[in-house]
């Protein structure tokens, strides 16, 4: 997702402030529930998660509910629904996280806004200068709704608590925060995360991962393919879901029988691939393979569609970054 200027020096610098800031809130923590039991028709079991949170239960009823209006500023939003989401309250988490997306991607393209201000058109050719004057207009589409949402004062509150809205959304049944919660980059980019904070993730991400796969959530499919493959993964990620070939061909035999055209003959390649190396017994392959056709035959009714992560708080297409 990305523009290069001949000026880059003057506006790149300030991107890569940007970028370290507001992906902060991006999720990669693709990990989650897995602890499944190593039996004939399941992959190899997940980390140990014999200390399981009991869900959160909803205290409140539903229809008694009361949401902030539409637009409201993120600081507004979470310090009417924090609460309630923490306690459970479906209604608030996923409004709490639906403004905490907006929130991120307001700050994202607020400041990629800002880094066009350094380009000067007397010191950039005019072809150069007209394209970004063209993404600045996209960028201020994309903010149109959301400009208000959240300020530069809001950047510390929201590196802390956005793993705690994360798991209030997905814990109330969020397909899309629970595979935002096990992309743990926001973890990663904002430094060591809190010791209260890695016990959580690292208890509850393999259970995120089980309960995943028992919703159809292809998202999480997706991410899990990609948490046992060889690649760079760092941080939680890659301490609770280290590398494993077996269990990446069990997520991704899962994929392949989901997908259709051009994307299932890329997972059937990869499959190959494993198969050929030899690094996996013939009969863990088959008891992959025997998982994922009994995963998919009950809990997967939709194709899978892509097998991207979905976008937890970059903005659209169109950005700066595209």
């Amino acid at each position: 997702m990305g523009i290069r200027t001949s000026h880059k020096f003057l506006f790149l610098i300030a991107l890569v402030v940007l970028a370290a800031t507001v992906l902060v809130f991006t999720g990669r923590e693709e990990r989650r529930t897995g602890v499944v039991a190593a039996t004939t028709s399941d992959p190899p079991s997940e980390p140990d998660s014999s200390k399981k949170m009991k869900p959160l239960e909803d205290s409140s009823p539903q229809k008694s509910l009361t949401l902030p209006p539409e637009g409201t500023p993120w600081a507004v939003s979470k310090s009417r629904l924090f609460a309630r989401a923490l306690r459970g309250e479906k209604a608030a988490a996923d409004r709490l996280f639906r403004d905490t997306q907006n929130c991120g991607k307001s700050l994202l393209l607020q400041n990629d806004l800002n880094a066009f201000a350094t380009v000067q058109q007397s010191e950039t050719p005019e072809e150069k200068y007209q394209e970004i004057q063209r993404l600045k207009n996209r960028l201020r589409d994309r903010l149109e709704g959301i400009e208000n949402m959240c300020t530069e004062g809001d950047k510390a509150e929201l590196a802390r608590d956005v793993d705690q809205i994360l798991l209030a959304a997905a814990r109330a049944g969020d397909k899309k925060a629970a595979a935002c919660y096990l992309d743990a980059s926001f973890h990663d980019l904002a430094g060591t995360p809190q010791q209260a904070e890695f016990e959580r993730y690292t208890q509850l991400a393999p259970q995120f991962v089980e309960t995943a796969v028992k919703q159809g959530n292809w998202s999480v499919v997706s991410l899990m393919g990609f948490a046992y493959a060889p690649g760079k993964k760092f941080g939680l990620f890659a301490q609770v879901f280290p590398i494993d070939p077996v269990k990446e061909y069990a997520y991704v035999k899962l994929q392949e029988l989901g997908a259709t055209g051009e994307l299932k003959a890329q997972k059937a390649e990869r499959l190959n691939s494993i198969r050929e190396s030899g690094a996996v017994p013939e009969a863990d392959l088959q008891r992959s393979e025997s998982w994922a056709q009994s995963m998919f035959e009950k809990y997967f009714h939709e194709p899978l569609e892509t097998d991207q992560p979905p976008a937890c708080f970059e903005p659209a297409s169109g950005s700066v970054n595209e």
